[in-house]
């Protein structure tokens, strides 16, 4: 385990971009980050329940953008919203930081395991990242433990 500490990068929207791949969105790095630099901070409505899209910060509470951005507005304040999983991340969340947990070089996807925010995934779905710790399907902590146990 890296200890993180608290690096003075000042996280702006020139830190990140928004690139697609086959019509998917991604976060990636528009620099080069170190272990502990803050990437981004979460912010948006809170709500109590989890969507495809939120990020869970507390029993019953998860981040997700206004519904009026969503459809109207750019979503640079929200870039977020563009994390995708991994098994094998680079970034985590420290409360509402996203925080990198090793080098990222910029270009290079940011990521996140959806594992470590989410008790219950709204929207579940099968991991493709061919990792060896592989969660194979991504559900929240709720279920680690029965994957667990599963697989011994």
């Amino acid at each position: 385990m890296h200890e993180m500490t608290d690096h003075s990068i000042d996280a702006t929207t020139e830190s990140t971009a928004v690139g697609y791949v086959d019509g998917h969105g991604r976060l990636v790095a528009t620099m080069d980050f170190e272990i502990g630099d803050h990437i981004l901070r979460l912010e948006g409505e809170i709500v109590d329940y989890p969507s495809r899209f939120s990020v869970q910060i507390g029993p019953g509470q998860h981040v997700e953008p206004p519904a009026e951005v969503q459809v109207k507005q750019p979503l640079d304040r929200y870039r977020w919203r563009f994390l995708n999983h991994s098994c094998e991340p680079n970034a985590r969340f420290d409360n509402r930081k996203l925080v990198a947990i090793r080098e990222i070089m910029a270009s290079e996807q940011i990521t996140f395991d959806y594992n470590t925010t989410e008790y219950d995934l709204a929207t579940p779905f099968e991991c493709h990242c061919k990792s060896d710790g592989c969660c194979g399907l991504v559900r929240g902590s709720r279920w680690q433990q029965d994957q667990a146990g599963a697989e011994g």
